[in-house]
């Protein structure tokens, strides 16, 4: 079905932004790929980010069609760009042997992405300038392109990461690689499958819902908030924070430090609370090659 969409110049009707050149072609082979906590930590983020790229995609759907319209500041955290998956991506090519290739349906979904996010930066500009109407007009044709090309290509990019480490690939991961090829179809198609009744943006729920593996880690630590510490217990930790237990009363959104027993100190908010357990989510993702999640 999406044969058509394997050459990138079938759809490239603008200059595009290139990714780095260190970035642009990962040099791994699909073949050699084994599932692991790096090839995990990949495959999570391209999920995410195609999760993203769908609802990105139906958002720009309602700016150019009949009903009600998506706010432009509703879609910017879904169509901006985030590095999170180019670092994963990275750490696994710095892991592979020389005599290795590429992934390419993944690299192309890549640069697709960032044509879309490009599209999605100039129009938003416009928007504050010219106003929403002028700015469709002179955007819309890109900027539907540039996502229905992303969604495609993201459709080809899961397929073949998929291949790529299924053999050790859990049930709960092929599951999500479903619902992600309905969804990026649906929008691909002009619908807004992440669109709710009331016209408001939302990431339909996966099988596998976290964003990022996690390890556990399970030793004592100290937790600085709003100057006071205490000692703490943490549980487990993900490339986007850390679980927490035997915590003092907490609030979301606090700002928090935590130290742990190697004398590293980790900073975030408080994503959620209950009793004496807690999450944090770090200020910035850790990189998949931290020793922390690498192990």
């Amino acid at each position: 079905m999406y044969e058509m969409f394997s050459s990138r110049a079938t759809f490239q009707k603008f200059p595009s932004r290139r990714l780095p050149a260190a970035e642009k072609r990962p040099r791994l082979r699909p073949s050699t790929i084994e599932f692991s906590s790096l090839t995990e930590g990949l495959v999570t983020e391209c999920h995410h980010r195609a999760l993203a790229t769908a609802v990105a995609t139906s958002g720009i759907n309602t700016l150019f069609g009949p009903g009600p319209r998506s706010e432009v500041s509703e879609l910017k955290p879904y169509a901006e760009s985030d590095l999170t998956i180019f670092r994963s991506l990275k750490t696994m090519v710095e892991q592979a042997s020389e005599d290795e290739v590429g992934l390419p349906r993944l690299t192309s979904y890549l640069e697709m992405l960032a044509d879309g996010q490009q599209a999605f930066e100039a129009y938003s500009l416009e928007v504050h300038t010219l106003g929403e109407q002028r700015a469709g007009i002179v955007h819309q044709r890109q900027l539907k392109a540039a996502w229905k090309n992303a969604c495609c290509f993201a459709i080809l990019a899961l397929d073949e990461l998929e291949g790529a480490v299924s053999p050790g690939l859990p049930e709960a991961y092929l599951q999500n690689h479903k619902v992600l090829n309905s969804l990026l179809s649906s929008a691909a198609h002009g619908f807004k499958p992440c669109v709710d009744a009331s016209n408001q943006l939302f990431m339909p729920p996966l099988p596998q819902q976290r964003r990022w593996p996690r390890h556990s880690v399970l030793q004592t630590c100290q937790v600085t908030i709003e100057g006071c510490t205490a000692t703490a217990f943490v549980r487990d930790v993900s490339a986007g924070g850390l679980g927490l237990d035997h915590m003092p009363p907490l609030a979301r959104g606090k700002y928090i430090a935590v130290e742990l027993e190697c004398g590293r100190l980790l900073t975030g908010t408080v994503a959620w609370c209950r009793e004496t357990s807690a999450g944090m989510q770090f200020c910035k993702p850790l990189l998949p090659s931290d020793p922390l999640i690498r192990g």
